[in-house]
């Protein structure tokens, strides 16, 4: 009896860890957030998992980036602690998938997770919506920083934008399958609201990065319901105008949409791919650099040189990295790791696309498109604790259903499709 209790409670929490964007703990513009809670969980999953393909795949990786560590301890004067700490970072939210294997079971359980990430997340997009109106003007991003609070907390990733605005991308997707599953016409709403108000959210953010990984969730969504759910289709382009047209008095308040304007239009003009793209090829460049100079171990998890730095013109490289999840893995720790752990995160989303179907199986091929086409190969997404672990845990959810209840036909029409 207590063991089906706690068995229950389990999602709800899970879904809060992940749905509330805020660190335990800081250090520099990273930290410990709560999703990380979900990534320990999924330890003790992973060892019970280690016979399956994708488990033995990141296994493999870790290993080949703790040997490209210790091979660079005699090439560097530094504490390999450090190193370490940032091989433990890179592959912490990959353990979330682990974690929805252990938690989840039908499809129940996976619409129970979507619909409690949901509602929490409603709580977060109220409480910043709040605070940015009270405290800010109405103001959501300053310069480099994304305003508003959650619950009196800092959200994690404001600093630097891509990273929160990626979160308000995401949780618009989730909060829009949590609608399409639901059955209750309330909590209909209460998601609709949700899915709109990050996407509004997401443009206020003017992350380019965000805003073009929304574009292509929707937009396969729609391409691949179009023959079957034309109405549902019609919704989300009402959606979409909705959204632009809410932000665009949030945007011209601003300024920084006509500044981000602005630099792509110089950029076109100028033909200069590099300041279209805020600095991010001369990043590709040098850590491809790193990368054929040591295609073994890379940068063996040490970051940049602080001799690019006047490459780059800034102050520090400290923290910097490629901005491209695919370079980074590379870059970090040498081409045979970056295959082993790029074949695990193959392995893993080939799974969960096999185990569901219809409405769903559509939604998770969207929102696989703008992971990998899109905030993949603009950001180092999947390292971001919150944001990767819940990309991990989405795989996850829908690896673990179990096919023997799909004969109870309610279940399946709720998840399905």
């Amino acid at each position: 009896m207590h063991l089906a209790l706690m068995y229950n409670l389990s999602l709800p929490v899970v879904a809060a860890l992940l749905a509330l964007p805020v660190a335990l703990y800081t250090y520099g513009n990273s930290g410990l957030v709560l999703a990380d809670v979900v990534s320990v969980i999924g330890v003790l999953a992973f060892l019970r998992r280690f016979h399956t393909f994708e488990a033995f795949c990141l296994a493999c990786a870790v290993v080949l980036g703790f040997a490209a560590i210790v091979m660079s301890l005699s090439d560097n004067g530094m504490a390999p602690l450090r190193q370490i700490g940032s091989l433990i970072f890179f592959f912490k939210p990959c353990l979330a998938y682990f974690c929805a294997l252990l938690v989840i079971r039908t499809e129940d359980d996976a619409r129970n997770f979507f619909a409690s990430f949901s509602l929490v997340a409603w709580l977060v997009l109220i409480s910043l919506f709040a605070t940015i109106i009270y405290s800010h003007g109405g103001l959501v991003r300053s310069d480099s920083e994304i305003n508003g609070s959650v619950f009196g907390l800092p959200p994690f990733g404001a600093y630097g934008v891509n990273s929160l605005a990626t979160y308000f991308a995401v949780c618009s997707f989730i909060a829009f399958l949590a609608l399409s599953i639901e059955k209750k016409w309330k909590l209909k709403l209460l998601h609709l609201s949700g899915a709109f108000g990050f996407a509004c959210l997401t443009v206020f953010s003017v992350s380019r990065e965000a805003i073009l990984g929304l574009i292509v969730m929707y937009t396969f969504l729609m391409l691949s319901m179009f023959t079957k759910r034309p109405a549902s289709v019609l919704f989300l382009i009402v959606i979409g105008i909705g959204s632009l047209l809410a932000s665009l008095p949030w945007l011209e308040k601003s300024q920084l949409f006509d500044v981000k304007l602005a630099q792509i239009k110089t950029g076109l003009e100028l033909g200069d791919w590099d300041y279209l793209s805020s600095g991010r090829l001369r990043l590709y460049m040098a850590a491809l650099q790193r990368i054929a100079e040591n295609p073994f171990g890379g940068a063996a998890f040490l970051g940049f040189d602080a001799a690019l730095q006047g490459i780059f013109e800034i102050e520090s490289v400290e923290g910097l990295s490629p901005h491209n999840q695919y370079i980074t893995a590379g870059w970090k720790m040498g081409i045979p790791g970056a295959l082993f752990y790029l074949t695990a995160v193959a392995a893993m989303l080939l799974k969960a696309a096999r185990n569901v179907d219809g409405y769903c199986k559509h939604w998770l091929f969207a929102f696989a498109a703008g992971f990998l086409l899109v905030f993949a190969n603009l950001w180092d997404v999947l390292i971001v604790p919150n944001v990767g672990a819940l990309f991990f845990f989405t795989l996850g959810a829908f690896t673990a259903i179990n096919r023997r209840v799909r004969g109870h036909s309610s279940t399946d029409a709720r998840i399905s499709g």
